[in-house]
């Protein structure tokens, strides 16, 4: 669903002063979020290391059917995930300032390209969940009538 260069007309595009500011406004906010989500992603590893660690190290008390030390490898997968995205906030905030400052097209471009990523990887992310819950409902519907007699 990536759009051509080729459908664009010759015509070009002229940023605005007023278009620099919002870019920039929108990049500062950009990398604040990005910052706060590295930290949420350093907090996630931390407490799935401990959660892996402390779940191994007492597997032998646990009367639950699935072992702690499966939430702590959940949560480091996690913070896999989530990283990819926030790089893609961090880069393009990075880049979009560095664009602004310096009058620069490369990084502006580079800037736009991680903005894209950012958002197909989010959009991509949302359609995976958006079908899992649906299969989940139909799991759950089906056996809800299987069990129901």
């Amino acid at each position: 669903m990536e759009i051509q260069q080729e459908n664009f007309t010759d015509t070009e595009l002229n940023v605005t002063t007023s278009s620099k500011d919002f870019l920039l406004i929108a990049s500062k906010w950009a990398n604040f979020l990005s910052i706060l989500s590295f930290i949420g992603i350093g907090l996630m590893v931390l407490g799935g290391l401990i959660v892996t660690i402390v779940g191994t190290t007492f597997s032998s008390f646990q009367t639950s059917a699935a072992p702690m030390g499966l939430f702590g490898l959940f949560y480091l997968l996690l913070a896999l995930l989530y990283f990819f995205p926030t790089l893609y906030l961090f880069n393009f905030s990075q880049n979009i300032q560095n664009a602004l400052t310096n009058s620069n097209q490369q990084n502006l471009d580079l800037g736009f390209e991680n903005l894209k990523s950012f958002f197909k990887f989010i959009g991509i992310f949302a359609i995976i969940t958006i079908s899992l819950y649906i299969l989940l409902i139909i799991f759950i519907v089906v056996n809800a009538i299987l069990f129901a007699h």
